[in-house]
């Protein structure tokens, strides 16, 4: 064999001075471009320069009815729009979350009427909810209890409730704070809402509750055709005549008021000559948690309010949900039993269970009584009045036929406000 040239190490000496400048041009140009990449990319999340306005209504004009209750999105009205706005990326972040893989929108999607497409919202390890999402939608003007069983009563606490639940988002106040603090893109927002950049629990909570009463629905072919016409007893000119059947199911102006959807789902106020009520168009759900029947009484079905309140009397109740975009917030109930409309209102024609804490509008008539009883139905197929047990002369629910149940449907389908699916102020921020 040969020997080596003289400068063979030479050479490879050469060679690997080479190779290792060369890599080490290509580290410091890397690192170079992460450094520019860095300081220039800016907040995670994309807000314009402007605050978007969240204080005003935008509804069609002169919307009749009652006076909507307008609490002002923050006691500060010189800092609303900021404080919406730093609730509205708060909303977003997936931060909130024990693992950062859920937010609050990931069960009150915009493009769902701020509801979610499953039957039980998915958690951040990948486990089932208890319940559906209900819409967040209108919150603004709800003077009741919260949630589908009544267990909060004011909105700053209901929307932390999920952040620490176990399921749902399994973070600790005390590390949200901390991740939040952390955090420098959110230093503007907290300073603009606030005055410093403090973080607290009460102020992440005053900013999550302002972005939610932004969040709300008065502009669909409803809102339209009641605010020419002025009254829901009359026909609307912009509804199809299937719509104004319905309308006029719906509030029972063709008959009973007390026996009608209304009667769950419209807040009612006596008027001054006492024989009608007036109508809140805010909601479409009542400030109070009534039992529509789902279930008969049984320990393994869902006890609502009254696993929260220990009383009998509030077994199998639950709030009545908004039916403001009902067309998407499906599927439907508490547990989300049924997947379209059509079920919904089947269930209610011919599905109504009896039950001894059966709301007052879907109880069965007693023979020989003139209005629908106030007494508990027995499972018996009989109604308890005080001592004495009358037979009933019709079945509980709204007994419908066919075309009076695509009717009704078709009613409710002039509730979904498109502009709120779409509306950028309500938007994801973040750049995913």
């Amino acid at each position: 064999m040969k020997p080596p040239p003289p400068d063979y190490g030479l050479r490879l000496t050469r060679a690997w001075t080479h190779v290792l400048r060369s890599a080490s041009l290509l580290v410091l140009l890397w690192t170079s471009l992460e450094s520019v990449r860095c300081q220039s990319r800016g907040p995670r999340f994309r807000l314009p320069d402007v605050p978007y306005d969240y204080v005003e209504l935008r509804m069609p004009h002169g919307l009749p009815g009652l006076p909507l209750h307008r609490r002002s999105i923050t006691g500060d009205a010189e800092r609303a729009n900021d404080l919406a706005t730093l609730g509205r990326v708060l909303f977003y972040d997936k931060q909130l979350s024990a693992n950062r893989s859920r937010s609050c929108a990931s069960c009150h999607q915009q493009e769902r009427g701020f509801a979610d497409s499953s039957r039980r919202s998915r958690g951040f390890r990948g486990r089932r909810t208890h319940r559906n999402s209900m819409s967040i939608a209108n919150l603004r003007f709800h003077r009741g209890r919260l949630f589908w069983d009544g267990r909060s009563r004011q909105l700053e606490e209901m929307v932390m409730m999920p952040i620490t639940d176990e399921i749902e988002m399994g973070l600790s106040i005390s590390r949200l704070v901390r991740r939040l603090r952390a955090d420098r893109d959110y230093d503007p927002l907290w300073v603009a809402a606030f005055g410093s950049a403090e973080v607290s629990r009460e102020r992440i909570a005053k900013a999550l509750a302002a972005f939610v009463r932004a969040i709300v629905s008065l502009q669909s072919k409803f809102d339209r055709g009641y605010a020419a016409a002025g009254d829901v007893a009359k026909d609307f000119d912009n509804f199809t005549p299937a719509e104004n059947r319905g309308k006029a199911m719906f509030y029972g102006v063709n008959g009973n008021v007390r026996h009608s959807c209304a009667a769950c789902h419209v807040e009612r106020i006596p008027s001054p000559c006492g024989n009608t009520f007036l109508i809140n168009a805010g909601m479409f759900s009542s400030y109070s948690l009534s039992n529509n029947g789902l279930d008969s009484i049984n320990s393994r079905v869902d006890r609502g309010l009254g696993a929260v309140s220990g009383r009998s009397g509030d077994e199998g109740m639950f709030r009545a949900p908004s039916l403001r975009n009902i067309e998407v917030t499906g599927p439907y109930m508490h547990d989300g039993r049924f997947a379209t409309l059509a079920e919904v209102v089947r269930f209610y024609a011919h599905g109504v269970r009896l039950h001894e804490n059966l709301g007052e509008a879907m109880r069965p008539k007693a023979i020989g009584d003139a209005g629908w009883s106030r007494h508990p139905a027995s499972a018996s197929g009989s109604v308890l009045t005080g001592r004495h047990v009358s037979p009933i002369a019709g079945p509980p629910g709204f007994p419908m036929g066919s075309r009076e149940q695509r009717d009704l449907v078709a009613f409710l389908l002039t509730l979904t406000d498109y502009a709120l699916l779409t509306d950028p102020r309500l938007s994801d921020p973040f750049v995913r």
